[in-house]
């Protein structure tokens, strides 16, 4: 496993170097309708009567715990929290919601299996300092390739005929999940990693995974297929 910061992390380094726009006023939201983790540990995901991840849709939630055997922990929320035509706003926030970092990307998702059919249209950071950062056009360019790979576990290969195997996580039992290996960029993670998705959970699907040296794991905390509010400034 790398040492180096989390990509996100890195990309909103690379924007804290360039001049900032000043935040705009308005109350913080929260990343997703509630701490529901002790309820959702009690879920029981009946296996999967589809090998297809459902389509992204406004408001879809779904928040992870990203750990290392150093005890490192960090939480990760992925939301849809808005559509312009046939793009979706997808909102990322690494730590809590009014303290951490939230970037925004406006992406056409494409065909779920090809990661080359995702289309990035626009960006959108808030830094930790409260500052934002809009990027479209030729400012969005310079750190396309990053942005593209913060996206990449929305990209799920053809699930037909993979291997399936239950996972108990904080979030509930899901019976099923399809199992396979790849390259993941998931917070911290970032490796050739084991990974169990499962249909019924919006916008990825994960709801493990642990990376080739057992060192990093990600788990699925809870999700929603509703309610997801935006973390950014309102103006």
């Amino acid at each position: 496993m790398s040492s180096r910061l989390p990509l996100l992390a890195l990309l909103v380094t690379v924007l804290e170097c360039t001049p900032k726009e000043q935040a705009t006023a308005g109350r913080e939201q929260s990343s997703d309708p509630g701490h529901r983790t002790e309820a959702a540990a009690a879920r029981h995901i009946a296996r999967p009567r589809t090998a297809h991840l459902a389509r992204l849709d406004v408001g879809q939630w779904t928040r992870h715990r990203v750990s290392s055997s150093g005890g490192r922990s960090d939480t990760l929320t992925f939301k849809v929290v808005g559509r312009e035509q046939q793009a979706y706003w997808i909102e990322i926030v690494t730590g809590a919601a009014n303290a951490g970092t939230v970037l925004g990307l406006l992406v056409e998702p494409g065909l779920r299996s090809k990661p080359d059919d995702m289309t990035l249209l626009a960006a959108r950071v808030k830094m930790p300092n409260g500052a934002t950062k809009d990027l479209r056009g030729r400012q969005l360019q310079i750190s396309r390739s990053g942005y593209l790979k913060v996206l990449e576990p929305l990209v799920v290969p053809d699930l037909q005929g993979r291997p399936q195997q239950s996972q108990t996580v904080p979030s509930g039992s899901f019976e099923g999940c399809y199992r396979y290996q790849r390259p993941l960029s998931f917070g911290a993670l970032d490796d050739e990693a084991t990974v169990w998705v499962h249909p019924s959970v919006p916008i990825t699907g994960l709801v493990k995974a642990v990376d080739k040296t057992q060192i990093t794991k990600v788990e699925l905390l809870d999700f929603g297929l509703s309610g997801a509010k935006t973390s950014m400034p309102r103006g």
